[in-house]
């Protein structure tokens, strides 16, 4: 960032025609002075060819480009499999609610003193079992 910022307001120096403000940013680090000419002084940078600033220069800054593209592919990775971990979890947070809903319909059935009530909540909560548990069964493990 810094070697960015340093060879930009030298180039803008430069254009400028501001020698003593171009001389005093020359220092710059070692591998920023060995690869753009002129900011050494080898060769004047100038003419039609020349790169509107520091994003011009790809060859200065190429392995730190290659560097964060290969981050940001990784970053984007993560991102994915933490999105897709956070879905998983909420798949299993609603199917915890699940089995606790089956619990409290076995609960009510036994509160009531009709026989067909309480073969209805049971059949509700045996349906509710059987797609909990199959929703349980189709998940990922870690």
């Amino acid at each position: 960032m810094a070697d960015s910022a340093l060879l930009t307001a030298w180039l803008q120096a430069h254009r400028a025609g501001d020698r003593q403000l171009e001389a005093m940013l020359s220092g710059g680090s070692p591998p920023l002075r060995r690869r753009v000419p002129g900011l050494a002084g080898d060769r004047p940078v100038h003419g039609s060819g020349c790169a509107a600033g520091a994003r011009g220069h790809a060859r200065v800054f190429e392995p730190s480009i290659t560097k964060a593209a290969e981050l940001n592919a990784q970053a984007s990775r993560y991102f994915d499999a933490g999105t897709e971990a956070r879905e998983t979890a909420n798949k299993y947070v609603r199917l915890t609610v699940l089995f606790a809903s089956v619990l409290f319909f076995v609960a009510v059935a036994q509160r009531f003193r009709l026989r067909g009530v309480r073969v209805g909540a049971n059949a509700i909560a045996l349906v509710l079992l059987a797609y909990t548990v199959y929703g349980v069964g189709s998940l990922p493990r870690i």
